[in-house]
């Protein structure tokens, strides 16, 4: 028999009511049984959801604490990353801009107007010896900041890394000779090995008390029959040794990228400083080699002097 049933038959048998008023008073009694059931329920699931609550608040609390703690500890430590990495690259970045408008400009203006006779032993040659190793040597003594700043803070700080690739593949890398038929990889006579290039560069670099520094020009010209013992500047030297862009039509290829490197630079890391940016005419410096070769296929030189600019580290 049901509960209902059995309390309804006490009712009868203990009270002699009626029928009707024992099922009314029985009603009456389990409604406010389960009144008290459900209150009781809902009291003992309030008093779990409290408990719950107050287990995932604390969870909650210490997560968000954890991860404000992190956010805090990164921000300090990129404040005081960016504060070395200032310190260190900002005089530098601002000596690169001035070397890649240099140089820039003595390629750019030995291609298109008079083209002065190339040789060490003369003011003209010894400079543009001088201006194509200055951006090198200042990418050097950025790059040796790596080891006391964070580069990774400060995503501008790595295009003075990328323009040290660039430069690098410019004079030694294959890309921009296009397999020309002439590439003799054995001889140093139209392009550096990568070890050539980073020892000339270190020809310009002085220490002055616990500062490394580069050599202003008249130094480097007034110190130059002693740099010359430079395995490095040595063969740059006899590169540009009576230099002319039909003689030595690769190497003109190179210091063409090389000068569109600079100047790509300066259009991206110099365009808040009013440095002068324009394009180089490619096609018309390309041209000044008078190879039969290359003219026959400019496009594709000029594409891989373009590509020149590398975006990956």
């Amino acid at each position: 028999m049901s509960e209902f049933g059995t309390i309804i038959t006490a009712i009868i048998s203990s009270l002699s009511v009626s029928l009707g008023g024992a099922w009314w008073l029985g009603r009456t009694m389990i409604s406010h049984r389960l009144s008290k059931d459900l209150e009781d329920y809902k009291s003992e699931r309030k008093r779990d959801l409290n408990q719950e609550s107050l287990k995932l608040s604390g969870t909650v609390k210490k997560e968000v604490e954890s991860y404000l703690g992190e956010q805090s500890a990164t921000r300090e430590y990129e404040l005081e990353a960016k504060k070395r990495l200032y310190k260190a690259l900002g005089p530098l970045r601002f000596q690169l801009l001035l070397a890649c408008r240099d140089i820039a400009h003595r390629i750019e203006g030995h291609g298109s107007g008079k083209a002065y006779e190339m040789s060490s032993s003369n003011f003209y040659g010894r400079n543009t010896i001088y201006r194509i190793l200055k951006p090198l040597a200042i990418s050097e003594l950025i790059e040796s900041q790596v080891a006391y700043t964070d580069f990774s803070v400060d995503g501008s700080a790595l295009d003075s890394l990328l323009f040290k690739k660039s430069c690098s593949l410019a004079f030694a890398g294959a890309e921009v000779s296009c397999n020309h038929p002439d590439i003799d990889w054995s001889n140093q006579s139209e392009h550096l090995f990568f070890d050539t290039l980073t020892e000339a560069a270190s020809v310009l670099i002085f220490k002055e008390e616990s500062t490394l520094r580069t050599l202003t020009f008249y130094e480097f010209n007034a110190q130059y029959d002693d740099l010359i013992s430079n395995s490095g500047l040595l063969t740059i030297s006899r590169i540009i040794e009576g230099f002319t862009m039909s003689s030595k039509p690769l190497f003109w290829l190179r210091l063409v990228s090389f000068g569109h490197i600079c100047r790509e630079f300066i259009g991206s890391a110099g365009k808040n400083l009013r440095f002068e940016y324009t394009h180089y005419n490619i096609t018309g410096l390309i041209e000044k080699t008078e190879d039969d070769y290359i003219l026959s296929r400019i496009d594709e030189f000029k594409k891989a002097v373009k590509k020149s600019v590398k975006t990956q580290l």
